[in-house]
């Protein structure tokens, strides 16, 4: 396996394991080519599904915004692969320093109104990016009823 995929599993596994820890159910995703459905679903008890690209390595260490929007906007592209109306689509990212035990203080981005929607406001398209930590949207999924 190549040193970049590696880096991609550790990454992955390390937020699925702190998702789960926090009573989430959530669970890596097979590789599926141009057909990609995300690294990481999160699945609520009635069905919705919160698509993850994760990223980590050098390259996160200090990303310009518009690598964060063209990561985010994976994301966006895998959730339209998943087929699955209403759900939401997250980029998380490793910040530096900090590694897999450490996971819940890394980065998630989302959509403003995403964050909306999951704290029981209307849901809408097309609010800025968000930057909060992966533990504060475990709570914001959990409050949801993720």
């Amino acid at each position: 396996m190549s040193k970049s995929k590696n880096i991609g599993t550790a990454v992955e596994s390390a937020i699925v394991k702190y998702l789960t820890g926090k009573e989430l159910n959530a669970r890596r995703v097979a590789l599926a080519g141009v057909h990609d459905e995300g690294d990481v679903h999160v699945i609520s008890p009635d069905g919705r599904c919160t698509v993850v690209e994760c990223k980590g390595g050098k390259q996160t260490h200090n990303p310009t915004r518009q690598q964060v929007a063209d990561w985010y906007q994976e994301a966006v592209n895998e959730l339209a692969n998943v087929g699955i109306d209403g759900d939401i689509p997250v980029l998380v990212y490793k910040r530096k320093g900090s590694g897999a035990a450490n996971a819940g203080d890394w980065w998630a981005i989302l959509d403003y109104d995403d964050i909306n929607h999951l704290r029981g406001g209307k849901a809408a398209i097309g609010g800025p990016l968000v930057w909060i930590s992966l533990g504060d949207l475990a709570g914001l999924l959990k409050g949801a009823g993720y």
